[in-house]
């Protein structure tokens, strides 16, 4: 087949899930000796060259010019580029994130346009989560409408943005995320013991509830530490996450806290493979790629029983659910993995033997297949 994705976070510097999820279908797919292409936008300032070719796949980015109204020519541009290709008989099938709604002013295709819920924005699915502009709500819902099939990463986001971003409910196909180009490492949790809290330094994450509840943690287990991987992120009161660590802890360090920033997905598996557990209460979660990349290393996971959390794991068995709103909750499932070993490591292996069947890149990537074929017969029978 001939695949088009859309991203505006395709690699060199991937920036988000979006782009590594992009990233690792697009390569498996070409791996498979599919024709695959991605375009997209390359915002003001950005680095990356319009046009390359890197692992059997090409990539196209639309520059967004500096001058007013630049975002609508470049998506008008995006558009055009498109349609060619469609109309070349160059593209089979285009893939694009719901996220920016890049397809959202688009008109007919001769090809189908699935449109992949990897999170939604104009769906606050926080009380906490900034509240989106009416721009970016338009496009994320007029991209939404605009799809020909909606496919999405979890049946929680799926249910979200159908009741809230469809006028009239459209079915929605879920097919998760896949784990790629992470070895297959052997769970060896250091001693003292170690917790790791990844995905961003962000209130919407849960670390805020996790920071609080630290101290009942170390009282129980004075050396362990804490290892807190992502970017840091501003707080609706004011200053950054990281600030505000500090302040609340007065002495990080003294209580075993360690930010350590953002670091490439090979260091944070390492990371995960040496920790006790792994804890990540996010206030929702549309997929939760850390936490899946969690479980492939068989580390024993904490995990938000909010969005895809049930459909990650199972509670009690391969993994444990807290509610990041009952901080209490975050603390004894902490406590019950380090002083509970044996029960830690069956979490851990049953999450590995889960991920590593159901988020593997091959069967992924063939689901996606026979899904994008599929989307092309339905097309073909609807205009024959």
């Amino acid at each position: 087949m001939k695949i088009c994705f859309l991203s505006c976070e395709y690699g060199p510097t991937i920036a988000g899930g979006e782009g590594v999820v992009t990233q690792s279908l697009a390569e498996g797919l070409a791996a498979a000796g599919h024709e695959v292409r991605v375009a997209g936008l390359l915002e003001r300032g950005g680095h990356s060259p319009v046009w390359e070719e890197r692992n059997g796949v090409t990539i196209h980015r639309v520059p967004v010019p500096f001058f007013r109204g630049g975002g609508i020519w470049a998506r008008h541009r995006l558009w055009r580029l498109v349609r060619r290709w469609s109309k070349a008989g160059e593209i089979d099938v285009v893939d694009a994130p719901l996220a920016r709604g890049l397809v959202a002013a688009w008109g007919r295709l001769p090809v189908p346009v699935i449109v992949r819920v990897h999170g939604t924005h104009a769906a606050r699915t926080s009380p906490i989560a900034p509240a989106p502009s009416s721009v970016s709500q338009w496009f994320e819902r007029r991209g939404a409408q605009r799809a020909d099939v909606l496919c999405a990463v979890s049946a929680s986001v799926a249910r979200l943005v159908t009741e809230r971003l469809l006028d009239t409910p459209q079915p929605c196909v879920v097919i998760p995320n896949p784990v790629s180009g992470l070895e297959t490492p052997c769970w060896e949790p250091e001693q003292p013991p170690v917790i790791v809290y990844s995905g961003g330094l962000s209130e919407r994450k849960g670390v805020c509830e996790l920071i609080r509840i630290w101290p009942r943690v170390r009282r129980c287990f004075p050396a362990a530490r804490l290892l807190l991987f992502g970017r840091d992120s501003s707080l609706r009161t004011g200053g950054t996450v990281s600030q505000w660590i500090k302040d609340q802890l007065r002495q990080p360090t003294d209580l075993g806290v360690e930010i350590r920033g953002h670091v490439p997905r090979e260091a944070l598996a390492r990371a995960y493979s040496r920790a006790a557990a792994v804890v990540l209460p996010s206030h929702y979660e549309a997929f939760g790629m850390a936490a899946a990349e969690a479980m492939w290393c068989g580390c024993p996971l904490v995990f938000t029983r909010y969005g895809s959390g049930p459909e990650l794991l199972r509670d009690g068995e391969e993994g444990l659910l807290v509610n990041p709103h009952e901080p209490d909750s975050i603390a004894e499932a902490l406590l019950r993995i380090l002083r509970e070993p044996e029960f830690a490591a069956g979490l851990g292996q049953a999450a590995a033997r889960k991920a590593r069947s159901q988020f593997a890149l091959g069967p992924v990537v063939e689901r996606n297949l026979a899904f994008y074929q599929q989307c092309c017969r339905t097309l073909s029978d609807g205009t024959s």
